[in-house]
């Protein structure tokens, strides 16, 4: 046989396909609106104020991961637990929530200070960054139920909810850039959005669990010893987008940075196929891996490099379309961002590349290694940025991100295969295999 029939064969990977299917399906109509964001934005803006306002959303990760202190991942990695005896996810939901609230009136008290003191000098106008660890707050307290229907294997749960959320996110931002708020109207839209399904979140976990109103400190070790190398390689991953902006800014101009963020925006496309096939994957994975035979390891192997080649294929083909997206799709101030979209067209796809091999530290539980991963990457990030924009001008940002990018990669790969072993190169020299 095969490795495609291999694959194929196996009951396991056939019910990733069917859930890989529902996921595509809601994460293409999920992507497409926001997409169609860009005629309307791209029309209404100037490469400026795109600038700007693709500054604001690149720092409203920073506030969220920091305000998270990975509770998510945590509580996700505990519903694998909730099975064990002297374990209550109820109470560890509730607990890494209370912590999360403490941490967001912090930063917004520091927020709120630094404000004040502040002159007029700046990229957002005075008040504008109060914003931030509200959306973050509301992200964090939205993600928990969401991810917790990935790994209850509900992809339609899943897929409506943040199809509602999204609809509510774009329908708020053309009402309030119409009206005529400018780049700040989407940040109003986005603000809104995360406030009422923050809301929607906490109805949701009260119904999937009876959530105990009180704290439960033993819980409190999980979130500081899993959550918080997981906060500082997310903030790795943003970072450089941020960094990449600054630079941008400083270097060259705004409306620069107005024109790779279009090109950005537009490349994410292919992010939507590496998204959907994620949140397939990662229940199963999970669940394979935490009683692995041999063969179920060369299975695994097999279906990454597969999916390897799927991303180089995706990125290609993006890139053979991509001219009539930007023909039809965003104005004729935004054309300079194609000169960005071959470099970012392989930065998502190698992205996508890294998101599977990572899943193994994050099993492990040694989560420790991503802080040293994080580093690594947004230092490279920062040297790369300047030495690179500095030489080749604005391209060179696009250039530094894919660098940074194959770095982190190769990282997770190789501390992904010390932490847990897997036949990358020996899966073919036994026979067929099915699960």
């Amino acid at each position: 046989m095969t490795i495609a029939q291999d694959l194929f064969n196996s009951k396991t990977f056939r019910k990733i396909f069917s859930s890989f299917g529902i996921y595509t399906g809601f994460n293409f109509m999920n992507q497409a609106i926001p997409f169609l964001l860009l005629p309307f934005l791209t029309r209404l803006l100037s490469p400026a104020d795109y600038g700007i306002l693709a500054t604001f959303t690149a720092m409203i990760p920073v506030f969220t991961i920091i305000l998270s202190l990975g509770t998510t991942e945590a509580v996700v990695r505990g519903y694998f637990d909730k099975g064990k005896k002297d374990f209550d996810l109820s109470k560890m939901i509730f607990t890494g929530l209370s912590i999360n609230t403490v941490i967001f009136v912090v930063v917004l008290a520091g927020v709120a200070g630094f404000e004040f003191f502040r002159g007029t000098q700046g990229t957002f106008f005075r008040g504008a960054a109060l914003l931030f660890p509200i959306i973050g707050f509301c992200a964090v307290v939205y993600s928990i139920p969401s991810k917790l229907f990935i790994v209850q294997k509900k992809p339609l749960q899943y897929s409506c909810l943040e199809l509602s959320n999204t609809l509510t996110e774009v329908a708020l931002s053309i009402c309030f850039v119409a009206a005529g708020f400018g780049w700040f109207g989407r940040a109003i839209g986005i603000t809104f959005a995360n406030v009422i399904f923050a809301v929607v979140a906490i109805v949701l976990l009260f119904r999937m669990y009876p959530v105990r109103l009180s704290l439960d400190l033993k819980y409190v070790k999980p979130f500081l010893s899993y959550g918080l190398p997981v906060v500082c390689h997310s903030l790795g991953i943003v970072m450089i987008a941020v960094i990449d902006r600054f630079f941008l800014n400083k270097l060259i101009g705004v409306s620069t940075t107005g024109l790779y963020s279009v090109a950005y925006s537009i490349a994410s496309l292919i992010g939507f196929f590496v998204s959907a096939l994620s949140l397939a994957w990662s229940p199963f994975f999970y669940e394979k891996l935490g009683h692995a035979t041999e063969k179920d390891k060369r299975l695994l192997v097999k279906a990454t490099y597969i999916y390897f080649l799927f991303m180089i294929v995706i990125a290609i083909v993006f890139l053979a379309v991509a001219p009539l997206l930007l023909k039809h799709i965003i104005g004729e101030r935004f054309l300079g961002a194609s000169k960005f979209l071959t470099w970012l067209a392989f930065v998502f796809a190698v992205n996508g590349m890294y998101t599977i091999v990572a899943g193994y530290i994050f099993y492990s539980k040694k989560t420790y290694l991503l802080m040293g991963i994080a580093a690594v990457t947004v230092i490279s990030s920062i040297c790369l940025d300047y030495l690179l924009i500095t030489a080749n001008g604005p391209i060179g940002v696009a250039q530094a991100t894919f660098i940074s990018s194959c770095l982190r990669f190769a990282l997770f790969w190789i501390l992904g295969n010390i932490v847990y072993p897997m036949p990358w190169f020996s899966f073919w020299k036994k026979g067929p295999i099915c699960a």
